[in-house]
């Protein structure tokens, strides 16, 4: 049987995953790629990847996905994580830099502007470069652990996970475990039991992580208050509410 390829997430909403691959026992012979978002869910289109922690709006792109996980990267109100970042209130905006790493983030924050907030700005894309690229922009929207330096930077923030949830009165999922295709039982099988060991193993993740990485934010505070990993009836549908609006909007990529 071939190696599994498992493309995961290069955030840190993504380490008690990380931890339960490489920890639990449970996969023996898997290869693990460190992604942005996009790239994910590429792999996993282009089969590079036979398992990619896909951003759920790429899940379009994949019409014979399966679920791979009964856990996901979500959120029941702020996330912290994925932010629109501002320095004019929502009904001022008039210019949205987008973040290339995240489809669906992007994705959900037109969305919210054209059901929620009921604005009509101008959209870009955030030019190439280092971090430094997002300081100048009137409005931005961030994800992942950058978002947490760039947040002071700005007057006004706010949480699209939290927006999502005032709109809807529904939680929203970020990204799922899915593959393009069946796998074998034994690999299906050992997959999912190594993410649920991962994400019962947050406190030995909080103390690796911060035994091996330079961490300054409270990681005790973020996995247990802000991200959701269970994908519950409540999600699932947050997430088949989501793809419903995506298909009608037709965003062109």
């Amino acid at each position: 049987m071939p190696s599994l390829k498992i493309s995961a997430v290069s955030y840190l909403n993504t380490l008690p995953f990380i931890y339960g691959i490489k920890k639990s026992g449970f996969l023996e012979d898997y290869e693990l790629s460190l992604d942005v978002p996009s790239i994910c869910a590429e792999k996993v289109i282009q089969k590079k990847a036979d398992i990619g922690l896909i951003p759920v709006g790429a899940l379009l792109k994949i019409p014979a996905y399966r679920l791979q996980s009964d856990y996901c990267i979500g959120a029941q109100g702020k996330v912290k994580s994925v932010l629109l970042l501002s320095n004019k209130p929502l009904d001022k905006i008039k210019k949205i830099y987008l973040d290339t790493e995240s489809r669906t983030s992007v994705a959900l924050a037109r969305l919210l502007a054209m059901h929620f907030w009921k604005i009509q700005p101008e959209y870009f894309y955030v030019p190439d470069g280092g971090n430094d690229r997002y300081r100048l922009l009137e409005s931005v929207v961030v994800i992942g652990d950058k978002a947490f330096g760039l947040e002071p930077l700005y007057e006004f923030s706010y949480d699209l996970a939290a927006e999502w949830n005032r709109f809807t009165g529904l939680p929203f999922v970020f990204a799922v475990w899915a593959s393009g295709r069946k796998l074998p039982d034994e690999q299906e099988n050992a997959f999912a039991m190594a993410t649920e060991y991962g994400v019962s193993c947050i406190r030995e993740t909080i103390e690796d992580a911060y035994e091996t990485s330079k961490i300054s934010i409270d990681l005790d505070d973020y996995y247990r208050n802000c991200l959701s990993y269970s994908l519950d009836d409540d999600k699932k549908k947050g997430m088949n509410l989501f793809l419903e609006y995506l298909k009608k909007a037709n965003f062109k990529q």
